[in-house]
């Protein structure tokens, strides 16, 4: 495995394509002891450029460097590109220990501003579109001595840089891998660096290029993965090498994404233990397109006498089943959007959005005007249109004996209803598709 071929710095990853957000400037204690300003030199006067294809590093303005001493903060030093040099104020070091230096990605912490009285911190490296979140650590090269105030040290890779290809997927359109490791934790009492997998170890890819994308991985195991996007299926088993600190992986992880049909909505359903479906922007219309709005009635049809766009079908008795009854109470209700009553419907991955209130039990919390429903439907939200009075019938693909076949069956002045599925020959009802999520 190649090991990226350190200079003076030992950095390893790019930092001048766009600016990461910054921490927070770090709180000190002015009590616990006189600020000194120091000075710290990382590259010992030689400047190592780092791009994805080469593997060197460089800082920007503003870049930050945490400071730890006797095994707690002690001050923030900035990046100047002038002089090259991280500078700033400290506070509280004692002689009888080296000052640790440690660079953290400019991300915002997770846990908290760091103060005189920090022992550990954490940072989260999920959201890699933009930057790559650097980590790197080391002390300073001697002693901190009262009077000296400028240091040098060699800051040593705690991850690694990885390369990722694809088909051809825009720059534009974010991709997210699921599976990896993406916090740090870090005690600096005992210089110790921890990696955890949390919120579903999701990291945003960084895009190079329509093919080729990078990420900052921090140290793990080999582990199975699977990538997502806007506009695409999921792509499933996609295999990671073991990663160590310090790794530059560049022959590639290898992935493909097929594009999705148009007119889906964002949102993914669980129908099965292990089918996810997206839904269709609309119902199915009399010339084969869907309805613009959810909303929208749309046309109904008998059963199987109805054509769609390739790749949509309409889900089973069994999968219906599994969505609304088995999968989650909490996840549907009947609702008003737009003085259209019917059936709402939520992600497996559900976050409402500010502004909005859903009531799986209530169907008068449920009332949505355009502008709500448009950040309801931005987040995933499904809405069935009831197209029979009070009632909504929307067809399944399981089939009766005699040509008979299954459909669903909401009544939407009851929030607390189980579903009817009858069989019925020669009757017109409401369609919705749906289309594989992977």
């Amino acid at each position: 495995m190649k090991k990226l071929s350190l200079i003076s710095m030992g950095l390893v990853l790019l930092m001048a394509m766009t600016q990461c957000k910054k921490q927070e400037t770090p709180s000190t204690n002015d009590n616990e002891g006189e600020k000194v300003h120091i000075t710290l030199e990382v590259d010992n006067g030689s400047k190592n450029f780092v791009h994805p294809e080469t593997g060197n590093t460089f800082f920007t303005n503003g870049d930050e460097v945490l400071v730890a001493n006797n095994g707690h903060y002690v001050g923030t030093l900035t990046y100047s590109s002038s002089n090259r040099h991280f500078s700033g104020d400290i506070t509280g070091a004692v002689e009888s220990d080296y000052l640790h230096f440690y660079f953290m990605g400019n991300q915002d912490l997770v846990e908290g501003t760091p103060s005189s009285n920090t022992a550990t911190f954490t940072v989260n490296i999920s959201d890699q579109t933009n930057c790559y979140p650097q980590i790197a650590y080391n002390h300073s090269a001697a002693f901190y001595s009262e009077g000296v105030t400028s240091y040098k040290a060699q800051l040593l890779n705690k991850c690694a840089l990885v390369k990722f290809t694809s088909n051809e997927i825009p720059v534009e359109t974010a991709v997210t891998v699921s599976g990896l490791n993406n916090q740090v934790s870090v005690d600096l009492g005992s210089k110790e660096f921890s990696f955890s997998q949390t919120n579903g170890g999701n990291i945003a890819l960084h895009a190079e290029s329509a093919t080729s994308r990078w990420a900052i991985l921090l140290p793990g195991d080999a582990a199975t993965v699977t990538a997502s996007a806007t506009g695409y299926k999921k792509a499933t088993s996609i295999s990671i090498p073991p990663v160590s600190a310090n790794d530059y992986l560049t022959t590639g992880v290898s992935f493909t994404m097929q594009a999705l049909p148009e007119g889906i909505l964002s949102g993914i359903f669980s129908v099965s233990n292990t089918k996810q479906v997206y839904f269709s922007q609309g119902n199915l219309q009399s010339n084969g397109t869907f309805t613009t709005n959810q909303y929208e009635m749309g046309g109904t049809f008998t059963f199987n006498n109805y054509s769609g766009p390739n790749g949509y079908y309409i889900l089973s008795r069994d999968e219906w089943n599994y969505l609304l009854s088995i999968r989650d109470r909490g996840k549907w209700g009947i609702a008003t959007v737009n003085s259209v009553k019917g059936l709402l419907i939520l992600p497996d991955n559900w976050t409402i959005p500010e502004g909005c209130s859903f009531n799986p039990y209530s169907a008068t919390n449920n009332v949505y005007d355009v502008d709500h429903w448009a950040a309801m439907e931005n987040a995933g939200a499904v809405f069935l249109p009831a197209a029979f009075g009070n009632y909504g019938k929307y067809w399944t693909s399981t089939p009766d004996e005699d040509e008979y076949a299954y459909y669903v069956k909401f009544y939407t002045l009851s929030a607390t209803q189980s579903f009817i599925y009858d069989d019925e020959y020669g009757c017109s009802f409401s369609v919705r598709l749906v289309c594989d999520a992977e």
